[in-house]
């Protein structure tokens, strides 16, 4: 199926019926009846839940980061600012802004995967999880750099991190 989007381009849709009244377009099931009704346990339930979150390139930005340049010693700076004292409160957001290519993903990715971090957080008792979601500006719109993508990537380390959180939700119609 061909379409022209508001400014004249043409894109080519793959659509198929799947059954009942699903429909799959470009890989993705719409529809009313869940894929992850009728498990009959946790795990058979989270695996249908991760594939169906699951798209091709979901950690590819992380992986094109440089680790080098997320080394401790490129980003140990972040940890003499504010940075520190926000993970202790119980502030909403703490706000890193700068130029493209200044470094701001190499700096999160750092902060998202360094045991300090972790550290800081569970100072209280409390068990936090941390997830992520790396938007690159040079790769277009496609499922790994818009809204969609990035629920469908924090939503999946939310289901891997704490399931127990899940299985109320996809174990509902079992």
């Amino acid at each position: 199926m061909d379409n022209e989007d508001q400014h004249g381009a043409s894109h080519t849709y793959k659509r198929v019926k799947a059954s009942g009244n699903a429909l799959v377009i470009n890989g993705n099931v719409y529809g009313h009846d869940s894929q992850l009704l009728g498990h009959t346990n946790h795990n058979d339930a989270k695996s249908a839940l991760l594939r169906a979150l699951y798209f091709k390139d979901m950690q590819k930005r992380k992986r094109q980061i440089d680790a080098r340049a997320a080394s401790p010693e490129y980003v140990k700076w972040i940890w003499t600012t504010s940075f520190a004292q926000w993970l202790e409160s119980p502030q909403s957001f703490y706000w890193i802004t700068g130029l493209p290519g200044s470094g701001k993903s190499t700096l999160m990715k750092h902060i998202a995967d360094d045991k300090k971090t972790k550290a800081t957080l569970e100072i209280d008792g409390h068990k936090w999880t941390v997830v992520h979601f790396f938007f690159d500006f040079r790769a277009g719109k496609d499922t790994a750099n818009n809204n969609q993508g990035m629920l469908r990537s924090l939503f999946s380390q939310l289901v891997k991190s704490l399931p127990e959180l899940f299985y109320p939700l996809i174990m509902r119609s079992t």
